[in-house]
């Protein structure tokens, strides 16, 4: 085959296409890599409402107290000297086995309690305790700064349940918006595990109408394309919903990623996704930017 100096040139502007897209892959994922996805520090300010006592975020997740869990019978007027002692209080608000499973699964290794305080705290006429530890892997070898988990304890030395939300954010720092797009759903709405196959070409047609009109609604600007789907399940024991045993709570996680991404790129960090939660039934999550709410 001859040569000509056409396909030099040619072949000249193919290695140079390779090296600018190769270029331009590195910097979004230097970009990516540097941007942060999640806070250790409670984020309490996100939620809106004056019920919020306090929120955990750790993963997809939030651990939600509200006053009136905590103090539900507020016309009963309880002192410090009610509350009981402080040990107490911390062994009796230690998360219980459907709640330590999930912060393990969300943490990804297991992780051991560390206690930091117990303080007495108030609402109204009601004193009660506030515990909060600190995560640390169980394995040891951690450096940085750890996730918290917080609970709350009632005079009569009951743990107050917290009200678990699925909760996904965006930071759509390309197009200079930088209030965050959140999708949430309670685990109260699940719906129990069924042997019925979903099917998911219609889920994820049902999530995208959802994104889009949200979008349209939200007045986003930001772009996304479909970027995978896969089902999860959490204990029954999380949902303030059941009061008996049944099947596990299931629910997809419908994945979206900012379309200005290129598809080559090793994008792992979910401040550039966003999930659409949808139920068996279809149900799909809220989507609001700025901060979230509870579900009335």
């Amino acid at each position: 085959m001859r040569f000509t100096i056409l396909d030099f040139l040619m072949l000249i502007v193919a290695i140079a296409a390779i090296i600018a897209w190769r270029m331009d892959k590195s910097r979004f994922e230097h970009v990516i890599a540097n941007y942060g996805e999640y806070e250790p520090a409670s984020t309490w300010d996100e939620v809106s409402g004056g019920d919020i006592a306090d929120v955990v975020s750790i993963g997809d997740v939030s651990f939600v107290y509200c006053y009136s869990d905590i103090a539900p019978n507020d016309s009963v007027e309880t002192e410090l000297k009610d509350l009981g002692l402080p040990s107490d209080a911390e062994q009796n608000g230690r998360p219980n086995d459907a709640l330590f499973s999930l912060i393990n699964e969300l943490l990804v290794v297991e992780h051991s309690l560390s206690l930091e305080t117990v303080t007495a705290d108030a609402y109204g006429n009601s004193e009660f305790w506030k515990i909060t530890w600190s995560l640390f892997p169980a394995e040891g070898g951690f450096s940085g700064v750890p996730y918290q988990f917080i609970a709350y304890v009632r005079p009569d030395g009951s743990a107050v349940q917290p009200r678990v939300y699925l909760r996904d954010y965006f930071g759509s720092f390309y197009d200079e918006q930088h209030d965050r797009l959140y999708s949430v759903m309670s685990v109260d709405k699940l719906k129990p595990e069924t042997d019925v196959t979903i099917d998911e070409k219609k889920l994820i047609e049902v999530s995208t109408e959802h994104l889009l009109e949200s979008l349209r609604q939200l007045n986003v600007k930001t772009k996304f394309r479909f970027d995978g789907v896969n089902r999860r399940t959490f204990s029954p024991a999380l949902s303030r919903s059941s009061d008996q045993p049944q099947p596990n709570l299931e629910i997809w996680a419908v994945d979206f990623v900012d379309s200005a991404i290129p598809k080559g790129v090793n994008n792992d960090n979910s401040a550039t996704r966003i999930t659409i939660w949808t139920t068996s039934d279809l149900t799909t999550s809220t989507l609001s930017v700025g901060d979230w709410k509870l579900d009335e």
